[in-house]
C-alpha cells in the first residue's frame, strides 16, 4: 500500500452525553463558558481553544534544546512517522510535532497547575487539547534520555486513540453554555465508573500500566538505537561513551545483568541495556525507579511472548492502543505464555512501582534462572539496595 492510500483515521472520538454528571477530571474543575452551541463536530475546538492561555504560557517559560536534544527530537519525529505508515496512518509533518523544553522547576509549576496534582514524577505530559509535547530538562539527566522521554510522549499523542465525552447546559442568562468534559479512553486506559444518586463517579482507572506499556519498550529501542548505531553515532556521542565506560566500570564487558534488591527483600534482574547514569555517575533506577522498572517489564513480556498472526508481538500490542479490540489476541498470548490470569493482572495494575515489582516478578520468574553463576546466560548476583 502506497502512502497516497493510506486512510487517515481519526484518533479521537468526542461524545456527547445528556445529564450533567460527570465528574473526574473535568476541565477547570467547574467547566467554562462559551457562547457557542457544543456539539460533536465542534467541541474539539472549543476545548483546544479554551486551553490556549495554558499553552500560551508553557511556550513563554519554555527554552530552546541543545543542538543534540533537537537532534534526538528530530530522530524521534522519524520513529513516530516509521510507526504510522506501519499501521496505515499518513505521515505527518514533522514541525506539527511540535515540543516544548522547560527546565524542572518551571515544568513542575505548570504540570501542577494543569492536572491538579501536588507531586510531580512525570519528566513529560502529552494532552490532545495543548499542541505541543511538553519535556522537563534537567543538567543531571542526560540527554539522550530526555529526548527518549520526548519519544516516548509523542508516541501517546500520534499513536493512540482517545474518546473524550461532555456534557453543556444553558446557564442563568440563556446566552452561553457551560461546557464540561472528561476523558473515558486513551489507548488501552479506560475510567472505570460507578453510578450514583449524585451521577456518574469515576472510581479508578484500568489499564494505566498496561498503556503505559509499549511505550516503553519502543522507548528502550530508541535509547539503544541512538546509543549504539552507527548511523546515530554522532547525535550523542560524549553521552553514549560515558555510559559505556560507566558501565563497564559498574558491570564488566561480558556481564548482561543486574539484581537490584529492593526494600522487603524483593529482587529484580535488570538487563545492562536498562542501566542508566546520570551525570554524577549514579544509577539513575535509584531516583526514579518507575521507567526503568517499565522498561525491563515491557522488554521481559515482549521476550517470552511469541509472535501474533505472524506479526512481532510488540507490534500487536502497540496497534491495541490505536485498536483496543484487538486486546484478545494479547491476553491470549500473555496467558498462555506467563500464566492463566495473567493479562487481567496486568491490565488491572496501576501505574507506580509497588505494582510493577510484583508483576515484574512473577514475568521473571518465567523467564530467568536465578542462580550466583556469573555468565551470559544468567543474571550476576550484585546487588543495589534502594
Amino acid at each position: 500500500m502506497s502512502e497516497e492510500e493510506h486512510p487517515q483515521t481519526e484518533l479521537t472520538r468526542d461524545i456527547e452525553v445528556k445529564k450533567i454528571d460527570i465528574t473526574s477530571k473535568i476541565v477547570n474543575k467547574g467547566g467554562f463558558l462559551t457562547k457557542e452551541r457544543p456539539s460533536p463536530d465542534n467541541f474539539r475546538g472549543l476545548l483546544t481553544k479554551e486551553m490556549l492561555l495554558s499553552e500560551a504560557l508553557l511556550s513563554l517559560d519554555s527554552e530552546q534544546p541543545t543542538p543534540d536534544l533537537a537532534k534526538g527530537i528530530d530522530v524521534a519525529r522519524d520513529y513516530i512517522n516509521t510507526l504510522r505508515t506501519r499501521f496505515g496512518l499518513i505521515k505527518v509533518d514533522p514541525h506539527k510535532m511540535e515540543t516544548l523544553f522547560l527546565s524542572k522547576e518551571k515544568f513542575n509549576v505548570h504540570y501542577k497547575k494543569l492536572a491538579k496534582v501536588d507531586d510531580v514524577t512525570s519528566m513529560a505530559f502529552a494532552t490532545d487539547v495543548i499542541n505541543p509535547v511538553v519535556i522537563s530538562t534537567e543538567d543531571e539527566i542526560p540527554k539522550y534520555f530526555t529526548a527518549s522521554v520526548g519519544f516516548h510522549e509523542l508516541i501517546h499523542k500520534w499513536l493512540e486513540s482517545s474518546v473524550r465525552v461532555y456534557a453543556s447546559e444553558k446557564t442563568a442568562d440563556n446566552d452561553t453554555f457551560r461546557l464540561f468534559s472528561e476523558d473515558r479512553r486513551s489507548g488501552l486506559k479506560v475510567s472505570k465508573l460507578k453510578r450514583t444518586p449524585e451521577g456518574i463517579q469515576e472510581v479508578g482507572e484500568v489499564g494505566s500500566l498496561l498503556n503505559e506499556l509499549p511505550n516503553y519498550l519502543l522507548q528502550k529501542v530508541y535509547i539503544d538505537d541512538l546509543l549504539g548505531k552507527n548511523e546515530y553515532r554522532d547525535v550523542f556521542p560524549e553521552e553514549a561513551r560515558q555510559r559505556k565506560e560507566k558501565l563497564y566500570s559498574l558491570m564488566g564487558e561480558n556481564n548482561n545483568y543486574l539484581i537490584v534488591t529492593f526494600e522487603g527483600g524483593r529482587e529484580v534482574i535488570f538487563h545492562r541495556s536498562n542501566i542508566h547514569f546520570d551525570s554524577n555517575g549514579n544509577l539513575m533506577l535509584e531516583r526514579n525507579t518507575v521507567p526503568f522498572l517499565a522498561m525491563q517489564l515491557a522488554s521481559d513480556i515482549n521476550t517470552i511472548c511469541d509472535d501474533i498472526d505472524g506479526r512481532p508481538f510488540w507490534e500487536v500490542f502497540l496497534q491495541a492502543k490505536l485498536n483496543p479490540a484487538i486486546q484478545n489476541k494479547l491476553k491470549e498470548s500473555m496467558d498462555s505464555k506467563i500464566g492463566n490470569g495473567f493479562y487481567h493482572r496486568l491490565k488491572s495494575a496501576e501505574y507506580k512501582a509497588e505494582s510493577m515489582l510484583s508483576i515484574l516478578t512473577e514475568v521473571q520468574d518465567k523467564l530467568y534462572i536465578r542462580n550466583t553463576s556469573q555468565n551470559d546466560n544468567n543474571p550476576k548476583n550484585t546487588e543495589t539496595t534502594t
